[in-house]
Protein backbone atom coordinates (compact mmCIF):
# COMPACT_ATOMS: atom_id res chain seq x y z
CA UNK A 1 0.00 0.00 0.00
CA UNK A 2 1.04 3.29 -0.86
CA UNK A 3 0.48 6.56 1.32
CA UNK A 4 1.13 9.98 -0.17
CA UNK A 5 3.85 8.19 -2.24
CA UNK A 6 6.00 8.50 1.15
CA UNK A 7 5.76 5.38 2.67
CA UNK A 8 5.47 1.50 1.11
CA UNK A 9 3.85 -1.31 3.75
CA UNK A 10 4.37 -4.73 2.83
CA UNK A 11 3.94 -8.13 4.31
CA UNK A 12 6.91 -9.98 3.64
CA UNK A 13 6.74 -13.58 3.04
CA UNK A 14 7.67 -15.99 5.67
CA UNK A 15 11.98 -16.58 5.14
CA UNK A 16 15.18 -16.08 7.28
CA UNK A 17 18.26 -14.57 7.67
CA UNK A 18 19.68 -10.83 8.11
CA UNK A 19 20.90 -8.15 5.87
CA UNK A 20 18.85 -9.11 2.93
CA UNK A 21 18.29 -6.00 0.72
CA UNK A 22 15.62 -4.95 -0.01
CA UNK A 23 14.38 -4.93 -3.79
CA UNK A 24 10.95 -2.81 -4.84
CA UNK A 25 9.26 -2.98 -8.30
CA UNK A 26 7.21 -0.49 -9.40
CA UNK A 27 5.18 -1.39 -12.45
CA UNK A 28 7.64 -2.24 -15.36
CA UNK A 29 10.35 -0.59 -13.28
CA UNK A 30 13.18 -2.39 -10.97
CA UNK A 31 14.39 -0.38 -8.16
CA UNK A 32 16.78 -1.35 -5.92
CA UNK A 33 17.98 0.67 -2.95
CA UNK A 34 21.54 2.18 -3.02
CA UNK A 35 23.28 3.05 0.00
CA UNK A 36 24.88 6.96 0.35
CA UNK A 37 24.56 9.12 3.04
CA UNK A 38 21.71 10.86 2.41
CA UNK A 39 19.86 7.56 1.79
CA UNK A 40 20.68 4.42 3.62
CA UNK A 41 19.85 1.21 1.62
CA UNK A 42 16.66 -0.81 3.56
CA UNK A 43 17.87 -4.23 4.47
CA UNK A 44 15.18 -6.59 5.57
CA UNK A 45 16.13 -8.98 9.33
CA UNK A 46 14.24 -11.29 9.85
CA UNK A 47 13.84 -12.91 13.59
CA UNK A 48 16.78 -14.87 14.64
CA UNK A 49 15.81 -18.62 15.21
CA UNK A 50 14.57 -19.75 18.54
CA UNK A 51 15.01 -23.40 19.94
CA UNK A 52 11.69 -24.67 21.91
CA UNK A 53 12.85 -28.07 22.29
CA UNK A 54 15.08 -30.81 21.07
CA UNK A 55 15.82 -34.29 21.98
CA UNK A 56 17.36 -34.01 25.46
CA UNK A 57 19.46 -37.66 25.60
CA UNK A 58 21.37 -39.71 23.04
CA UNK A 59 25.20 -41.17 22.05
CA UNK A 60 27.31 -39.85 18.81
CA UNK A 61 24.99 -40.96 15.47
CA UNK A 62 21.78 -40.79 16.64
CA UNK A 63 19.25 -38.32 15.23
CA UNK A 64 17.83 -35.89 16.60
CA UNK A 65 15.15 -33.55 16.41
CA UNK A 66 15.14 -29.65 17.14
CA UNK A 67 11.69 -27.71 16.99
CA UNK A 68 11.04 -24.07 16.85
CA UNK A 69 10.27 -20.50 15.40
CA UNK A 70 12.20 -19.01 12.27
CA UNK A 71 13.96 -21.84 11.26
CA UNK A 72 13.06 -20.40 7.48
CA UNK A 73 12.97 -22.36 4.07
CA UNK A 74 16.50 -22.36 3.19
CA UNK A 75 19.30 -25.19 3.00
CA UNK A 76 21.57 -23.10 4.93
CA UNK A 77 21.26 -25.43 7.75
CA UNK A 78 23.80 -25.80 10.97
CA UNK A 79 23.78 -27.37 14.60
CA UNK A 80 26.09 -26.99 17.28
CA UNK A 81 25.98 -29.12 20.25
CA UNK A 82 28.14 -27.52 23.07
CA UNK A 83 30.04 -25.51 20.00
CA UNK A 84 30.93 -29.37 18.14
CA UNK A 85 29.11 -29.34 14.08
CA UNK A 86 26.22 -31.74 14.23
CA UNK A 87 26.26 -33.70 10.38
CA UNK A 88 23.68 -34.03 8.77
CA UNK A 89 21.66 -30.90 9.78
CA UNK A 90 18.24 -30.75 7.58
CA UNK A 91 15.40 -28.71 7.68
CA UNK A 92 12.53 -31.57 7.94
CA UNK A 93 9.19 -28.71 8.28
CA UNK A 94 9.65 -25.59 6.87
CA UNK A 95 10.33 -22.71 9.58
CA UNK A 96 9.99 -25.30 12.77
CA UNK A 97 11.82 -28.72 12.73
CA UNK A 98 15.52 -29.21 11.86
CA UNK A 99 17.26 -33.05 11.99
CA UNK A 100 20.86 -33.65 12.55
CA UNK A 101 23.26 -36.38 13.34
CA UNK A 102 24.86 -36.43 17.17
CA UNK A 103 28.15 -35.39 16.86
CA UNK A 104 30.87 -36.99 19.25
CA UNK A 105 30.80 -35.71 22.66
CA UNK A 106 33.49 -32.83 23.89
CA UNK A 107 35.95 -33.90 26.50
CA UNK A 108 34.71 -32.91 30.02
CA UNK A 109 30.73 -32.81 30.90
CA UNK A 110 28.88 -34.28 28.92
CA UNK A 111 25.10 -33.46 30.22
CA UNK A 112 23.15 -30.01 29.47
CA UNK A 113 24.93 -29.16 26.78
CA UNK A 114 23.71 -26.04 24.84
CA UNK A 115 22.40 -26.41 21.25
CA UNK A 116 22.72 -23.79 19.11
CA UNK A 117 20.89 -23.56 15.67
CA UNK A 118 22.20 -21.35 12.88
CA UNK A 119 19.71 -20.59 9.80
CA UNK A 120 20.85 -17.98 7.27
CA UNK A 121 23.65 -16.58 8.81
CA UNK A 122 22.06 -15.76 11.81
CA UNK A 123 22.54 -18.02 15.08
CA UNK A 124 19.99 -19.34 17.92
CA UNK A 125 20.45 -17.81 21.61
CA UNK A 126 23.82 -19.14 22.83
CA UNK A 127 22.60 -20.54 26.39
CA UNK A 128 18.90 -21.81 26.19
CA UNK A 129 17.48 -23.69 28.98
CA UNK A 130 14.94 -25.36 26.45
CA UNK A 131 17.59 -26.57 24.19
CA UNK A 132 20.58 -28.68 25.99
CA UNK A 133 21.39 -32.27 25.23
CA UNK A 134 23.09 -34.48 27.48
CA UNK A 135 25.09 -37.80 26.34
CA UNK A 136 24.06 -41.03 27.53
CA UNK A 137 26.74 -42.88 29.82
CA UNK A 138 28.77 -44.70 28.84
CA UNK A 139 27.38 -48.93 30.08
CA UNK A 140 29.82 -51.19 31.35
CA UNK A 141 29.54 -54.50 33.13
CA UNK A 142 31.06 -53.87 36.98
CA UNK A 143 33.69 -55.47 37.33
CA UNK A 144 32.66 -56.26 40.69
CA UNK A 145 29.56 -58.05 39.56
CA UNK A 146 31.10 -60.18 37.48
CA UNK A 147 33.95 -61.17 39.32
CA UNK A 148 32.36 -61.69 42.62
CA UNK A 149 30.73 -64.69 43.18
CA UNK A 150 29.84 -66.41 46.76
CA UNK A 151 28.87 -69.98 48.08
CA UNK A 152 26.35 -70.58 50.71
CA UNK A 153 27.58 -73.48 52.82
CA UNK A 154 24.35 -74.99 54.73
CA UNK A 155 24.28 -77.37 57.28
CA UNK A 156 21.63 -79.39 58.05
CA UNK A 157 20.36 -81.15 61.15
CA UNK A 158 19.52 -84.85 60.97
Amino acid sequence: MLAEHTRLEVTLPPSAGGQQLMQIWVGPQEFEMQSSSEHPAAYVKYAPPHISSCTDLGSPGDIMSITGQNFGNSSEVVVRIAGNLCRQSKLRELHHRISCQVPEPPKGNQSKLSVEVCIAGQWSAPYNHEATFSYKGKHRKSEASTACSFVIHVRLRP
